[in-house]
């Protein structure tokens, strides 16, 4: 801003001149920052964790997190374009083994056979909407809850890890990952299998079947893990040989 200078008015007297504003020409660097368009895909650059932490930038950057499709798709709290998808395996989808008119064989004799002596039988996944397009969909495992609950990576079984035993920001009951899909497309149903650990015959291998609500999207990590602690003891999901790691 220049100093004001002073001149004479008509009766001679001297009057202050106001001072002018010079323009400081705005860097285009803030010129991107202020363009949401432009700022949504610099955003979705970064990894999962980042993308999280960058909400508590400022409120503007916190308004276009929440309400962009594709940094919640990116951080797997929306589902990705072609909607939720289904487990699908030949042992939970033939008809010729269950359903009327079939062998009607339980999961576990189906598994290790009638005799029920043998080790698991391993099947191929399979993942999609109908049996016509099982293995259409690319499934990608969220890397952040692979991060923390290595289970969802099929680097390990679960084993009876609790919501007590997670760092005490996680424990918290407006964290994110509870809402978070583990999968991106997110499942609509899935099958966990355990050791009995007791039962009889010895060593018998139990599954369950575990399927979104009604008015859900999908499976999310919260009702997972709360299956999980529920069923207390070492288990895995059906199907993670069919995912894969996604960069984030």
């Amino acid at each position: 801003m220049s100093p004001p200078k002073s001149r004479r008015d008509k009766n001679g007297r001297f009057v202050a001149r106001t001072a002018t504003k010079t323009s400081t020409p705005t860097p285009a660097s803030s010129k991107v920052i202020n363009t949401a368009e432009l700022l949504e895909k610099i955003l979705l650059c970064l990894p999962m964790q980042c993308l999280l932490l960058m909400q508590r930038v400022c409120k503007t950057w916190h308004a276009l997190i929440l309400s962009s499709i594709h940094l919640q798709r990116a951080l797997f709290l929306l589902p990705a374009s072609c909607g939720a998808i289904s487990y699908l395996d030949w042992r939970l989808d033939d008809k010729d083994l269950y359903g009327a008119g079939g062998a009607q064989l339980g999961l576990g004799e189906h598994l290790r056979g009638t005799k029920r002596d043998g080790p698991p039988r391993m099947y191929k996944a399979h993942w999609g909407r109908t049996r016509d397009d099982a293995g259409q969909y690319r499934v990608f495992a969220n890397p952040l809850l692979a991060k923390c609950f290595p289970f969802i990576s099929g680097a390990r079984a679960y084993w009876q890890e609790k919501l007590e035993d997670l760092p005490e920001p996680m424990q918290r009951a407006e964290a994110s990952w509870r809402a978070m899909f583990f999968t991106q497309p997110p499942v609509n149903c899935l099958a966990i299998e355990w050791d009995s650990e007791g039962a009889e015959p010895a060593g018998e291998w139990m599954v369950t079947l575990v399927q979104k609500a009604a008015n859900s999207l999908g499976l999310r990590m919260e009702g997972l893990l709360l299956r999980l602690i529920a069923i207390g003891r070492p288990s895995w999901i059906q199907g993670q040989d069919a995912w894969e790691e996604s960069d984030g």
